[in-house]
């Protein structure tokens, strides 16, 4: 843990713990009301921001072709590394003379199942392919895995692809237009899972990221404020990744982190919704909350040590303004739970708050939140039916974030005391049954 995480740790719980207690004790929450109606009001704005990015065109430059690095981190993933490198491998991204215009590099971080194996064979059937393999001495966990790939690349600019991706063949061709602007460090694309069927959990991933994701991202692009990275289906210039100091390789969510040194260092982010990868979603509840409690550990992370930074660069104040509430968004459903328990006492008259806000604005913040997802889902062009019912579901769906941030803080102040640096832990990918072992995968085919 940094100098900087191990002094924010304290001050923040404290100033946390000492709020709610002055709320018990005076019987008023008044910053936490105006807290509530502050994230409401941001939260519309960024959905009138993605209202509007619909009925605009973009002008990008699609003459714009640098040569490309795809980079594949993977560790123990036997089931779908195949499919996701022969992906990678038939991009249809290349110059005016039909040659390619990228080359892939997978980096295995220590497997011990099946995958060198696997890539071995790969490599004697398409000689171009790149892999790097990494002893038990290297060092594990993703950014790592980044790290040795960045420092093998040739190309000016660099894709990253998680292990269980699927690919369409036009990615790198409609995400390269948004990384013309130099200014422009990263280009982060729509995700999807391609095992959304399968059950609540993966349904509800799939909204989660098609729908929520999207329009928070191309609201805040259109708006000039923050988007971020989110690890998979991800180009960044290679440039502006050196001229950070590359991926943290101590970091639980690597994405956000670098975004964060990327806005600090003066570069933006654009968000590209034309371009879709397709992840394979969790399939079980303990194993959806092993990930989150890893991706809240993460957000803690980047909370504890960036917000001082953000607060005092030389970056615009919206989007400083963007960041520090996604760093602060991961408290959202606490806020919102605090807004239903507000509701329960007013109701049973078990304990009463003295309010600054009228109740109806208080209650009615506590479910703002289906409306305007209700609003936006409609605008992707869900059917009317489903307009209530998908909000419900992500709704209740996203309370398994409440058990992810306890565990995360509990972890979070275990490597404060004991002076230790966090385990990446990652999530087993089973693969689908129809992938075969011929061309693109028949997965990503039975998706369109």
């Amino acid at each position: 843990m940094s100098k900087l995480a191990k002094i924010s740790l304290p001050i923040f719980n404290s100033l946390l713990f000492f709020a709610f207690l002055q709320g018990i004790a005076t019987h008023t929450f008044e910053w936490l009301q105006w807290l509530m109606m502050f994230f409401i009001v941001y939260g519309t704005v960024i959905l009138g921001g993605f209202i509007i990015k619909q009925f605009e065109d973009q002008k990008i430059d699609e003459s714009y072709k640098p040569y490309v690095s795809i980079l594949i981190p993977a560790h123990n993933e036997e089931n779908v590394i195949r499919s996701t490198v022969l992906d990678a491998m038939n991009q249809e991204y290349m110059d005016d003379k039909g040659r390619k215009l990228f080359e892939v590099i997978v980096i295995d971080n220590v497997s011990s199942d099946n995958t060198p194996v696997i890539l071995k064979q790969m490599q004697d059937e398409y000689p171009e392919l790149k892999v790097i393999y990494q002893g038990q001495d290297a060092k594990r966990g993703k950014p790592a895995a980044l790290m040795a790939g960045l420092r093998e690349s040739q190309g000016e600019v660099i894709a990253v692809f998680d292990s269980d991706t699927k690919i369409p063949p036009d990615f790198i061709k409609k995400c390269m237009p948004y990384l013309s602007d130099p200014k422009v460090g990263g280009v982060q694309s729509l995700v999807r899972m391609y095992n959304a069927n399968k059950n609540f959990l993966t349904k509800a991933q799939d909204d989660e990221f098609a729908i929520f994701t999207r329009i928070y991202q191309e609201g805040r692009d259109f708006l000039d404020g923050a988007p971020t990275l989110g690890g998979n289906g991800q180009i960044t210039r290679k440039e502006a990744i050196l001229a950070v100091g590359g991926w943290n390789e101590h970091a639980l969510t690597e994405d956000l982190e670098l975004s964060l040194r990327l806005y600090e260092a003066g570069y933006n982010i654009r968000f590209c919704p034309e371009a879709s990868v397709y992840q394979e979603g969790v399939e079980n509840f303990g194993a959806l909350v092993k990930q989150r409690t890893r991706w809240a550990l993460g957000y803690l992370q980047c909370l504890m040590e960036h917000t001082p930074k953000i607060i005092f660069s030389k970056m615009a104040f919206n989007k400083k303004l963007d960041l520090s509430l996604t760093l602060f968004s991961i408290f959202l459903p606490y806020l919102t739970l605090v807004g239903y328990a507000y509701l329960l006492l007013e109701i049973t008259r078990i304990f009463m708050f003295y309010t600054t806000l009228p109740s109806f604005i208080l209650n009615f913040l506590a479910f703002a939140f289906l409306v305007n997802a209700s609003v936006g889902a409609r605008v992707l062009g869900l059917p009317r039916k489903s307009l209530l019912y998908v909000p419900l579901r992500y709704w209740f769906f996203s309370l398994h974030w409440l058990i992810a941030y306890i565990q995360a803080m509990w972890k979070m102040w275990f490597m404060w005391i004991n002076d230790e640096l966090p385990f990446w832990d990652k999530t087993h990918h089973n693969g689908l049954q129809e992938e075969t072992a011929k061309g693109v995968s028949t997965a990503f085919q039975t998706i369109k």
